[in-house]
């Protein structure tokens, strides 16, 4: 039995709720054809429609057997622009749940029991690449793996410093995409960076 499955008469507006037992009642409908549209609570249940004709002083009993969402792998690839794998890139999928794996050595990933839905928002981060969102349709059986292109960030640092301070090396820049390079640093800015003035660098 499943609680509180939203039961709506379509061509009148009029809807019930199941309660505990999965039952629910519409009282005194005027006789007529009804599409009866039932929206389970539940996503991993799908939902269901039919039409009832309803005769003048008679009532009538619709039971619905609602079927369980459909549910496989949800498989892919990540490569950069040139068709080379990316590896160990994050891969999040956020449909009816959430899911976060990474790629393989190979840029493959997989994710299992992902349940059908036809807007998860896929969402790839790697270092060096831009993250990469798209949006996209899953059906078990049909749908081809996602292909997901990443875009790496070849912009080089400006107004390089090197200054000596005391001893040390001080070393400063200017990203030349700065909103880019802080998303794949976690938010962080970079700090200065201080080197002693020995050794090789």
């Amino acid at each position: 039995h499943l609680a509180g499955v939203v039961v709506t008469l379509k061509d009148c507006y009029t809807a019930a709720r199941t309660d505990s037992q999965g039952v629910y009642e519409f009282g005194w409908l005027p006789a007529g054809i009804y599409d009866v549209a039932v929206e389970p609570s539940d996503y991993r249940y799908m939902g269901a429609t039919r039409t009832v004709d309803v005769a003048e002083g008679f009532g009538d009993v619709v039971d619905f057997d609602l079927q369980p969402r459909a549910k496989a792998a949800f498989s892919g690839k990540v490569t950069d622009s040139k068709g080379n794998p990316v590896p160990y890139a994050g891969v999040t999928l956020s449909g009816w749940e959430t899911y976060t794996v990474s790629t393989d050595s190979e840029g493959q990933f997989s994710i299992n029991d992902v349940y059908e839905k036809a807007d998860n928002a896929l969402r790839v981060v790697a270092t060096g690449y831009r993250p990469a969102d798209n949006v996209v349709s899953f059906v078990p059986g049909t749908s081809a793996p996602a292909a997901v292109s990443l875009e790496g960030i070849h912009n080089a640092p400006a107004n390089v410093k090197a200054v000596n301070e005391n001893g040390n090396v001080r070393i400063s820049w200017d990203a030349v995409d700065f909103a880019a390079e802080e998303a794949l640093d976690n938010n962080v800015p970079g700090e200065p960076l201080y080197l002693p003035t020995y050794g090789n660098y």
